[in-house]
């Protein structure tokens, strides 16, 4: 098993679709559970989308689960609060129907008390969701957070055997704290072949995270039981309680048993508001055997009464027109082999005159400082004479302007600042308060900096150190240097420092070789180590390690930490990887690291390796790989490797993976080249957990001194898993 942060920076879409970070209005359920099925033309019972009533959740233990003021819940409105005492829960009303499952789908909002955690508590589990009515024996459904504060969903299948994905909640080695704020968790299992097994995924709003444990043993075990909404079998007699510690809003449970032959799942959902634009595309899933459809929409509440604004539409969409300010209902109704089948009646608003489309959208973080101004930009509704514009640092931001356009410039920003804005419509019927949108500013790691790795703080803010002299140790040494956090580090000498041990990174640091004299410095000798260096940055270092460099070590190593970059820097010599980012979890981890125009050369003895990268979100960009036997690089993780050249290796060039866990990469316009030593094609060890998206990959396989390669071929990569 592994779990990965998914990063808008890189080209490859790691999942299907990005988690919500900004939830719908708040005119809906805090909490609500329901299920679809098709049983005897009685279809979607108890489905809210279709409009009909959810199933309520009945409180069945003494100690209220109290609803919480509006503006504290996931978006703005009210929750559900479980308090802090692991005594409250929920029940369904009704006991989940006995019925085989393909797929399983809960999905909701939590709100996760980090004085809550079993760690904290020194609770043996604490229960967010469970599906039972014997006991462990009966398991079918159970999400809870581990001692190891990782939230863990498990699915038992009609075979007995338990599949778990589990998440860190909180970990904060790896820079992870998803606790004391709303955050998005879907927790899905299916039964389809080549997807089976249960999946998890939770976003904050900056970050998302995502962990797959695969199963193979039949349908999720199913029958008549009980659903718990934060605890075990309302089990509270355990010392200290197990209940959920915490806040829960939008909580929606589904199965699937089968596809029906009708139009399902609408977008917009049932009783969505949005914004007051004339054109809209109204969408939908198609039911088995679909041939055509015809799509009625308007105003009026009998759909019969409504017009035909689609008749033979063969896609599953449609374009329609709409004004400012009213409610639609429209249908879709399937023709097929059978005839007709009628749709349900779905229903959306239109806002108005809101503002909406926000640039910088809505929770930006990569705003990138210095900028002077921001010019703020929106999309205005229909009908709207003008706009006054908020703007500031609280979420009550100062008033800025009034505009008549659709776009205003910001005062003066500052680095690392979140910012809120809004922007209010005024139309002929008064004023329509506009929604609180946000930005934070981030500084890149220097001009020109790129890929993962490209936001790390370095020494900024810290004290300037100047290293004086050759020597390995003492004031004024190179050694010294990096020996404690937050420092810029500069050179006032040039030349070779030769060093015993291996020299350890702080964390916080910039190391800027580029300021010293003539030649620059070379750190010769047993190595360097970035383990724990978070938000680093290292720019025009030369690292030698040689043969008297520890056996079996790594001449650059990273073992964990987050947010490095590596720029002008050049690593040779090394006696295992020359310049390896690895960890005891291949792919498990995610760090944010960048290498970028460097060199990675000469491994030494038979091992004579280039890199190993086991963390997520690593960037190779523009560098050479030169004189290595094998791992041009090794990649195992989530990996973007883009304009690098790779010459004479011999055993392997870039090995995809060869590995059981998953990996993703995006490898595009690289330049393999033969050497004299090299013996092997440029890609090997692929197999179907290796995700790839590759473009404009040149292999120079033919030794005559010209650079004139030829496009790789796609079954020049292996067995794995285009996206």
């Amino acid at each position: 098993m592994r779990w990965m942060k998914v990063s808008a920076a890189c080209v490859l879409v790691f999942t299907a679709a990005v988690l919500a970070v900004q939830p719908p209005a708040d005119d809906r359920y805090a909490a609500a559970v329901w299920h679809c099925q098709s049983i005897a033309n009685n279809r979607t019972p108890d489905d809210a989308s279709t409009g009909r009533s959810a199933r309520d959740l009945r409180l069945d233990y003494g100690n209220t689960i109290t609803l919480t003021a509006a503006g504290t819940g996931a978006f703005g409105g009210r929750s559900l609060d479980f308090g802090n005492d692991g005594t409250r829960f929920a029940k369904a009303a009704s006991s989940w129907p006995g019925q085989a499952g393909d797929e399983f789908r809960l999905d909701g909002w939590f709100y996760f008390y980090s004085t809550g955690l079993p760690s904290v508590t020194g609770a043996a589990t604490m229960y967010v969701f469970y599906i039972s009515d014997s006991g462990a024996s009966g398991v079918i459904v159970e999400m809870f957070v581990h001692t190891n504060d990782h939230l863990r969903f498990g699915i038992y299948d009609s075979g007995g055997t338990k599949r778990v994905a589990s998440l860190a909640l909180r970990d904060p080695a790896a820079g992870i704290d998803l606790t004391d704020k709303w955050v998005h968790v879907i927790a899905s299992s299916s039964n389809t072949p080549g997807q089976q097994g249960a999946r998890l995924r939770i976003a904050d709003g900056q970050n998302e995270y995502e962990n797959f444990a695969a199963g193979t043993n039949g349908d999720m075990r199913m029958a008549s039981r009980t659903i718990y909404v934060g605890h075990m079998d309302g089990k509270t007699g355990n010392s200290p309680r197990r209940g959920f510690r915490g806040r829960m809003d939008e909580l929606k449970l589904s199965i699937r048993a089968d596809e029906p032959d009708y139009a399902y799942g609408p977008n917009p959902a049932y009783g969505q508001v949005l914004p007051a634009k004339s054109d809209q595309i109204l969408s939908w899933r198609k039911g088995v055997g679909t041939i055509t459809h015809t799509v009625r929409m308007g105003t009026h509440s009998t759909i019969a009464n409504n017009p035909i604004v689609g008749d033979g539409v063969t896609e599953d969409r449609v374009t329609v027109q709409t004004l400012a300010g009213k409610t639609y209902y429209w249908q879709v109704n399937t023709h097929n082999a059978s005839g007709t089948s009628e749709g349900d009646v779905w229903r959306f608003s239109t806002e108005s005159g809101r503002a909406y489309g926000p640039s910088p959208s809505h929770n930006a973080t990569d705003v990138t400082y210095p900028v002077d101004t921001l010019t703020l930009r929106w999309t205005g509704a229909e009908g709207v004479e003008s706009f006054k514009v908020y703007f500031g640092t609280t979420e009550t931001p100062e008033y800025l302007g009034a505009t008549l356009s659709t776009s205003m410039v910001t005062p003066a920003l500052s680095p690392y600042t979140r910012y809120y804005w809004r922007v209010d419509s005024i139309t002929p019927n008064g004023t329509v308060t506009g929604d609180l949108w946000t930005f934070r500013t981030r500084v890149l790691a220097f001009p020109g900096a790129d890929g993962f790795g490209r936001w790390a703080r370095g020494g900024r803010g810290g004290s300037v150190y100047h290293v004086t002299h050759l020597n390995d140790s003492g004031p004024g040494s190179f050694r010294d240097a990096v020996s404690q956090p937050n420092r810029y580090v500069v050179f006032d000498v040039g030349g070779v420092i030769q060093i015993q041990g291996r020299v350890i990174m702080s964390r916080n640091l910039t190391i800027a070789g580029q300021t010293a004299p003539g030649d620059g410095v070379v750190i010769y000798g047993n190595g360097a180590s970035y383990s724990g260096a978070n938000d680093s940055i290292t720019r025009f270092m030369r690292y030698r390690m040689g043969r008297g460099g520890d056996s079996g070590v790594d001449g650059v190593a990273v073992a964990n930490g987050t947010n490095m970059i590596w720029d002008h820097c050049s690593a040779s010599w090394g006696r295992d990887e020359t310049f390896s980012i690895s960890s005891s979890g291949p792919g498990v981890n995610e760090g944010n690291f960048t290498i970028q125009d460097s060199l990675i050369a000469l491994g030494l003895h038979s091992h004579s390796c280039g890199s190993l990268i086991e963390w997520n979100n690593t960037s190779i960009l523009r560098s050479v790989y030169i004189d290595n036997h094998t791992r041009n690089p090794k990649v195992k993780g989530v990996n973007e490797f883009i304009n690098n050249v790779i010459y004479n290796w011999r055993v392997a060039g870039y090995i995809l993976g060869d590995t059981s866990g998953d990996s993703s990469a995006n490898i595009i316009q690289n330049y393999f080249v033969n050497g004299p030593s090299t013996s092997s094609s440029a890609f090997s060890r692929a197999n179907a957990n290796f995700r790839l998206y590759a473009a404009n990959n040149y292999q120079d396989s033919n030794r005559d001194g010209v650079l004139n390669g030829g496009l790789i071929p796609i079954s020049a990569y292996g067995p794995v898993t285009w996206v």
